[in-house]
């Protein structure tokens, strides 16, 4: 059933300040309330207006002053209307609330079993007043969650981003069946909040949690995002095929839809996918489509996304002077939207230093990557999960011209953020394990080589399995320094 308001508030009239300051409150945060003071219209029957408002409420509040309940009557009549009409109806809900210099004495014991609000403490930013406004508007809790949760996954920070979560879905599993959608913003973001512990059943298992119920209320938007998270979701752990499978179920529900701000996403996601399985002119085809779109539409916000990732095709297939334009053109639009100072900034350094060390050309290659590592070490701090990439990479230059020194230096710094950040067990670290081991054998330090090696490939192997192509590229270096030893 729906309702006219979300709130009748009922006070006795010597309150009408105190009435019309709780109101307010509750029309800060977009709550629907009648008021007699300002709803009641003169010359019409007060018994008729109070019992159509009654019945149009799906919540009355009862504020108790210095007078008990049971002394004012015309109060204790709304409230006593309230509960015949409440009889039976599952939303009618009854708060009586205590204002300032009020007392429980004057509540009736026969409305002991029903919650009280505490207000002798002030009105005005009152907790107990909050947390009855999120239960009229789980949405906004919802969304104050959603808004911390967010900016938790973008510092890394995945296991009190969990614990969050898993704290507002208790609450949000008991609500009813008109807050499903809550469940499925809810389960998303679990969703990925695991995938960045690299728990990959349990974030499947939440997103088909959400699939379920973007099908039970027809939302096509939702699923599609949701078809497009599950393949990103497999795009972590490689499996591209199926990837590629879900991401195209999302383009159809998409194309049919009209969303072409996702159509492009989806687009994006097929190029990266495509680009994984080496089949480079497939993921350009896809990256244009992308493009096309985005430039049709005016969505600028992927713009130098893919410019970027076409960049990135170019560099596989060795055509560094056309990716290194494209990330060029990327990296301005990047300044001229967010500043020199900004995550996406940085990244695009990393990757033009990756080009130059491809190109042989490590010096300019390790100075991109300062640049890279001095913009995110000044917005996040030195233990920001991305810092870690950055330090691998300059790992690798170090390496690569052999000065092991500053490569063991390095890979070690990425080793420590990437345990700090995540489970030991998660691949990230077990790519940085399998660097160390070559660095011990370019050192010729074949047992500590092996001993790394191992490190990386039983991660692998427990997060992804013996035949997957990191599980055996590791234990192909494994058997090569075990023959060496």
């Amino acid at each position: 059933m729906s309702y006219k308001y979300d709130i009748f508030v009922s006070y006795p009239y010597s309150h009408t300040t105190e009435a019309e300051l709780v109101a307010e409150q509750f029309a800060n945060f977009g709550i629907k309330v009648w008021l007699s003071a300002w709803d009641f219209v003169i010359g019409t029957s007060w018994e008729d207006s109070i019992k159509t408002a009654l019945q149009e409420s799906k919540y009355v509040v009862g504020l108790i002053g210095e007078t008990p309940l049971s002394e004012d009557k015309w109060m204790q009549k709304e409230v006593d209307i309230s509960l015949t009409i409440g009889k039976g109806k599952k939303y009618q809900m009854i708060r009586l609330a205590l204002l300032p210099n009020s007392d429980t004495n004057n509540i009736p014991k026969k409305f002991s079993d029903i919650d009280i609000l505490d207000l002798r403490e002030g009105i005005i930013n009152n907790k107990e007043l909050e947390k009855f406004i999120y239960t009229i508007k789980p949405e906004l809790e919802i969304a104050e969650v959603n808004l911390k949760v967010n900016q938790l996954i973008f510092r890394g920070k995945y296991k009190t981003a969990k614990t969050i979560l898993l704290s507002a879905l208790k609450r949000v599993e008991l609500f009813d069946s008109d807050y499903r959608y809550l469940l499925l913003n809810l389960y998303n973001n679990l969703a990925t909040v695991y995938r960045g512990l690299n728990k990959y059943s349990e974030a499947f298992k939440y997103y088909k949690k959400a699939l379920r119920i973007s099908d039970e209320i027809s939302s096509k938007i939702d699923k599609v995002k949701l078809y497009n998270n599950i393949g990103a979701c497999y795009s972590d752990i490689q499996d591209f095929k199926t990837a590629i499978e879900h991401y195209k179920k999302a383009l159809k529900i998409s194309e049919k839809g009209g969303f072409k701000s996702e159509e492009a996403n989806i687009y994006n996601n097929l190029g990266a996918s495509h680009k994984e399985l080496q089949d480079y002119s497939e993921a350009l085809i896809y990256y244009r489509k992308a493009l096309k779109i985005i430039t049709t539409i005016g969505y600028i916000g992927i713009e130098a996304s893919i410019y970027n990732n076409i960049a990135s095709v170019y560099t596989e297939i060795g055509q560094f002077s056309d990716a290194y334009t494209l990330l060029k053109k990327a990296l301005s639009i990047y300044v001229r939207d967010y500043g020199y100072n900004h995550q996406s900034v940085a990244n695009i350094y990393n990757n033009l230093a990756g080009i130059k060390n491809d190109l042989g050309q490590y010096d300019k290659a390790i100075e991109l990557y300062n640049v890279a590592k001095e913009i995110i070490s000044g917005i996040f701090g030195e233990s920001y999960p991305s810092l870690a990439n950055i330090y691998n990479n300059l790992g690798a230059v170090y390496l690569e011209v052999g000065e092991y020194q500053n490569a063991s230096e390095f890979f070690s710094e990425a080793l420590e953020i990437y345990e700090r950040t995540y489970e030991t067990t998660h691949p990230k670290v077990a790519y940085i394990l399998n660097n160390i081991a070559y660095l011990h054998v370019k050192e010729k330090n074949h047992e500590k080589a092996i001993k790394y090696y191992q490190k990386a490939l039983e991660i692998f192997t427990s997060n992804f399995g013996e035949d997957h192509p990191n599980s055996q590229f590791v234990a192909n270096n494994l058997k090569k320094a075990q023959s060496l030893k």
